[in-house]
């Protein structure tokens, strides 16, 4: 695949940034201030990014041999890292579980740090050898790190290694997306503050280079990397194992809903369950239910799916962690019992209370926040004598597409194997219908973005390149027939070469005025609007049911582009009723 993107920022001299870093780490030279690099890490939810990482760190990953990591290979096997793991409790405590277990870490959280203790502990985790010091994406956290490299280029804190500090930004894009704070009148205002801060990091003297780790790179490359940035390239075998369970190996079913002010979580839920009823003749067995931000909303599911259809519910909030079993002679219809999380990751204690208070019998799952990222919720072994905790339905309404890709995600992963040997059929799941669509987009940027950069040789990747991608997704609309062909003859548009081309297939009379109104940046403009010439998108010519056709009109030739911001996109279209 060649693809062509304009706008690309210059080249970084990477040469001459590892001279520079060698010299720093032989303390020729102090650290200088220098453009600094950020570098894109995307791989789909639930494909392994943190072992990724880990590899990246520890240096054993084959990625540091490749542009454009391959300038850092030396200062990430030696340099201290920084990893802001996502602004989430059990997102951060499973980071440090899996770091810890390979390489010396340290959480820096609210768990372990005061405004007391805190120089005593950051200047202990430095000086005793910590390779990684894991944090929340929070402002306070952030504010810690700024203190500690400082306090690093003041010498106050002894650095052991190489005075080149590599930043890790997990969930990336929330980090630079703006956030909603109140105002002195109590208002709701955007504050960028979290990447005020993240670029105060990024350009500190001491940090070399930060990676953006994300399965959702769209909000980053649409706003504050619109321009471009350096992507970690993947073959496609290295951006999800064999094993790995997609969005496309489920069985998707788009369901009408109304907005949450018109239905409920509830209600969607029971409309979804009824549908199920009647199409399968059962309940689902393990149900994965996310209720709305409340957690009155949560409440509402439990006593639902407990009084009514006899689950157990396990619900998880900031505030609860619990699993309430059926009983009919309490009076609310179930017993609640808390569950045990002390120490362990999320996935370990689900299973836990799986094993040991659902054999046999209905499960469902509901919360909301706890699942919006990078937490995993499913495991289990390939051994048959063990049932795993994976999902054999979910019922999903989602707000957007970015949310509504990482809530799906919770059900997805390297999970294939699980469901073969215990010959569990694969997930069902509801979405409410006007995020589908958006979802597999999603999902698409996330698997097509690092395969591109790599099958090209080219590791810039800007927003052009998630225009490619939507519109090669989108699926063309049946009503008409569609022929879409080059419009070049060795790299120049020529319209003669179209009208050939449509002769060829029949077309006695191809309407040839369409095609040569070419504007001042080198695009074929069509007047898809009557009456306004401008540039088309495939895009918009696969979604339309007419493409401009009627009764008096049979064929029209378009122009349209797959990059609206690249000339060299260029793809005619030739459509015709039967």
């Amino acid at each position: 695949m060649q693809f062509f993107i304009s706008n690309i920022p210059p080249k970084i001299d990477y040469f001459c940034l590892q001279q520079m870093y060698t010299a720093m780490e032989a303390e020729e030279i102090g650290p200088g201030t220098v453009s600094k690099p950020h570098i894109l890490l995307v791989k789909p939810a639930q494909a392994g990014k943190t072992g990724t990482v880990l590899d990246l760190i520890m240096g054993s990953s084959p990625l540091l041999n490749v542009t454009p990591l391959s300038p850092y290979k030396e200062q990430m096997a030696k340099a201290l890292n920084i990893v802001f793991a996502g602004n989430n409790t059990e997102l951060v405590r499973q980071t440090t579980a899996r770091f810890g277990m390979k390489i010396p870490s340290t959480e820096l959280s609210s768990k372990t740090v005061t405004k007391a203790n805190f120089d005593a502990v950051s200047k202990e985790c430095v000086e005793n050898g910590t390779r990684v010091i894991i944090v929340p994406s929070n402002r306070t956290r952030m504010d810690n790190i700024l203190s500690i490299l400082t306090r690093i280029e003041n010498g106050d804190i002894v650095l052991n290694g190489p005075r080149v500090i590599t930043v890790w930004v997990d969930e990336a894009d929330l980090v630079y997306q703006p956030s909603y704070v109140k105002d002195r009148e109590g208002k709701w205002v955007k504050s960028f503050a979290k990447k005020d801060l993240m670029d105060e990091i990024t350009n500190h003297p001491l940090v070399g280079c930060t990676v953006l780790v994300t399965a959702t790179p769209s909000p980053l490359l649409n706003t504050t990397f619109k321009g471009g940035m350096e992507i970690i390239p993947l073959s496609r075998a290295e951006v999800v194992p064999s094993s790995y369970l997609s969005m496309d190996d489920c069985t998707v079913v788009p369901t009408p809903s109304k907005l949450p002010a018109e239905e409920s979580a509830t209600e969607f839920l029971q409309k979804c369950l009824e549908t199920i009823m009647e199409e399968e003749g059962s309940l689902p067995k393990v149900l994965f239910a996310p209720g709305d931000m409340t957690k009155k909303s949560h409440d509402e599911i439990r006593t639902f799916l407990c009084n009514e259809h006899n689950y157990n519910v396990i619900v998880i909030n900031q505030d609860a962690k619990r699993i309430c079993i059926p009983n009919e002679s309490n009076p609310v219809g179930y017993d609640t019992i808390d569950i045990q999380t002390d120490g362990l990751q999320i996935s370990e204690w689900l299973s836990n209370t799986f094993r040991t208070y659902c054999k046999g019998s209905l499960l469902a799952v509901t919360g909301n926040k706890m699942f919006s990222r990078g937490t995993t919720l499913c495991s289990g072994s390939t051994e048959k004598q063990t049932t795993p905790l994976i999902f054999t339905h979910g019922i999903l309404r989602c707000d957007g597409p970015v949310a509504g890709y990482q809530r799906l995600a919770r059900m997805l992963g390297n999970l294939g194997e699980l469901y073969k040997e215990h010959k569990i059929p694969l997930p069902t799941i509801y979405l409410n219908k006007g995020a589908a669509n958006g979802i597999k987009l999603q999902e698409s940027y996330a698997f097509q973005l690092p395969v591109m950069a790599f099958e090209s040789g080219n590791t810039s990747v800007s927003e052009g390149h998630l225009n490619i991608i939507e519109n090669e997704s989108v699926t063309e609309v049946e009503g008409v027939s569609r022929e879409w062909f080059d419009g070049f003859v060795d790299g120049h548009i020529n319209p003669e070469d179209v009208i050939t081309r449509a002769q060829k297939i029949g077309m006695k009379r191809p309407q040839r005025a369409r095609l040569i109104k070419v504007n001042d940046n080198g695009f074929v403009e069509s007047n898809y609007i009557p009456g306004k010439w401008g540039v088309l998108e495939a895009k918009t010519l696969k979604r339309s049911r007419s493409c401009g056709l009627s009764k008096k009109i049979k064929y029209k030739i378009w122009a349209t582009y797959t990059n609206p911001s690249d000339p060299k996109t260029l793809k005619y279209c030739l459509v015709w009723k039967d």
